[in-house]
């Protein structure tokens, strides 16, 4: 059972990519550099961790914690903070989620690729369905 309300439909989610080289899912809060839609981030938005590569797919939840500010990093001028809340036990990789029949046309879910892209609530709601029994709290 999930503790956050991630089926709020007032907020924004959003999705930020990552080269698991780059990115580490290793702490409770941290920063994540933000390169599109900054003005559009805000506190409480949901955000889905996603790994590029050969197991492209999703690894955590949480939820963002400020505003987009700027703050020069190693991958570009803006960050913002987040809270990581969940893991996800069996990562959910895009190669599953291709098969479905929402997702697998989704081309925030089989195409883009950029570092943080804002995905529609019924695309968060499918990718939640997924996700009901193979989370745990991150700590």
């Amino acid at each position: 059972m999930f503790l956050f309300n991630f089926k709020n439909s007032k907020n924004n989610y959003w999705i930020f990519q990552s080269n698991p080289k780059n990115f580490k899912i290793k702490n409770k809060y941290d920063d994540f550099s933000i390169r599109e839609r900054k003005m559009e981030i805000k506190p409480n938005d949901f955000i889905w961790f996603r790994f590029t590569g050969k197991e492209n797919g999703f690894y955590g939840m949480g939820r963002i914690l400020t505003y987009a500010e700027a703050k020069p990093n190693l991958f570009g001028k803006w960050t913002c903070v987040y809270e990581l809340l969940y893991l996800i036990d069996k990562p959910l990789l895009i190669s599953e989620l291709r098969k479905d029949k929402i997702l697998g046309i989704d081309k925030n879910i089989t195409g883009r690729q950029y570092n943080n892209q804002k995905i529609s609530y019924i695309t968060h709601s499918k990718l939640m369905d997924y996700c009901k029994n193979r989370t745990y709290k991150f700590s």
